[in-house]
């Protein structure tokens, strides 16, 4: 095969327009040595688009590389896949050890375009297509509840526009958004709710400018106008904030057993009931985290870890930008457990999930849009071969 032609079929597997024929024909060119470096520049090249995996540097490419060479090993019975030592060059290149099926070649494409890789942590098994034609499950919208002061609740979305008036200040709402606009001499010392239920999010801009991104099954309380000395709000579940710089009037959100203190910055706080720890995680500025037993400060680039009220905090470095994936339209998965990646496709789809074996352990890492419909972020898990999935309705059945 001329290397225009192989081209070629590299841009329609990534386009999703190459036939069964033609897939066949590309994987059977992994035999070949002379198109070694034709694949070398393929993986890269999908290892460098950041919407199809959260593979950022060599170490995770590397990472991703053996899991495929461990599981194809295990599929096959010997290493189909290892890095060729190349004096000055250290890009692991592909290269073809032993005869093997054209299905399982395909699994690498899969794999690596689905944007999941599996941190393996058990054997090898085929993938299982979800086989069920039931409707399937669209992804969450932009919708919300507002309680206001007097207990009133206001029902949100992204198809709405108006103006509810409390006092002095004026709640804009204009799509998917909310915004704040309070006249100081004429603000009321009330306070109102915005909750997202499960498969829902939205967002506000407070009185002060402050932004705030809230993800599913999420909450907060705030001032409809910051009097005080300080600028005050309670979050529960998940959220984005961008806080308006104020040192007169320094910032704090409360939050599981502990605050977080800024002046103007922004980060990710995640607090869901049912996940453990507390999360904060830093992309710009400085914020204090604050409990009974402890308290930190926080560099861009790191994450605080709060265990429980009573616990003192845990610090580590990140990537940033996965904590606020969600906010960008993708889920961001590192080396997380299936229970974790379970929680928050359940929170986004608002289904059920149920786990037929509970000592399922397994780790994945990656992105998936969130703007697909579940049964297709389904299939890219799937496509890992070492978790399958039932779906009836909207119920979820894990199986291993």
């Amino acid at each position: 095969m001329q290397r225009a032609e192989l081209d070629k079929l590299f841009d329609q597997y990534l386009a999703e327009t190459i036939s069964a024929a033609d897939l066949q024909r590309l994987c059977e060119t992994l035999e070949k040595p002379e198109h070694a470096a034709a694949w070398e520049a393929f993986i890269e090249q999908l290892c460098n688009r950041e919407n199809l995996h959260g593979l950022t540097n060599a170490d995770d490419v590397e990472s991703a590389l053996a899991a495929i060479k461990q599981q194809m090993a295990e599929l096959d019975g010997a290493a189909v896949l290892a890095p060729v030592a190349d004096s000055g060059h250290t890009t692991p290149r592909i290269l073809f050890l032993r005869r093997w099926g054209w299905a399982a070649a395909a699994s690498i494409l899969l794999l690596l375009a689905a944007g999941i890789y599996y941190w393996p942590r058990g054997p090898f098994k085929q993938p299982a297509a979800i086989v069920q034609k039931t409707a399937d499950v669209a992804p969450g919208a932009n919708r919300a509840i507002l309680t206001l002061a007097d207990g009133s609740r206001v029902t949100l979305d992204s198809t709405s526009n108006q103006v509810i008036r409390q006092g002095g200040t004026a709640v804009r709402q204009q799509g998917d958004s909310l915004q704040y606009e309070a006249k100081e001499k004429e603000a009321l010392i009330a306070y109102n709710t915005l909750a997202t239920p499960r498969g829902s999010q939205f967002r506000v801009t407070l009185s002060d400018g402050t932004k705030v991104w809230l993800n599913a099954a999420s909450s907060l309380q705030f001032p409809v106008a910051f009097t005080g000395a300080e600028r005050i709000v309670k979050l529960s579940g998940e959220a984005y904030f961008e806080i308006a710089g104020n040192p007169q009037q320094p910032f704090k959100v409360v939050v599981n057993g502990m605050e977080v203190q800024v002046l103007g910055t922004r980060f990710n706080i995640s607090a869901y009931q049912d996940e453990t720890p507390v999360k904060t995680t830093l992309l710009q500025g400085a914020v204090k985290l604050v409990s009974a037993a402890s308290q930190v400060l926080l560099q861009p680039g790191e994450q605080g870890l709060l265990p429980s009220p009573l616990a003192a905090f845990r610090v580590r470095t990140v990537n940033p930008e996965d904590a606020v994936a969600w906010k960008n339209g993708y889920f961001a998965f590192d080396n997380a457990g299936i229970q974790e990646v379970m929680q928050q496709i359940a929170r986004w789809y608002d289904v059920e999930v149920v786990f037929t074996d509970n000592s399922i352990k397994r780790n994945f890492g990656g992105t998936v849009s969130r703007y697909n419909d579940v049964t297709a972020v389904l299939k890219r898990l799937e496509m890992t071969g070492v978790i399958h999935f039932k779906k009836e309705g909207r119920k979820i059945i894990v199986m291993p």
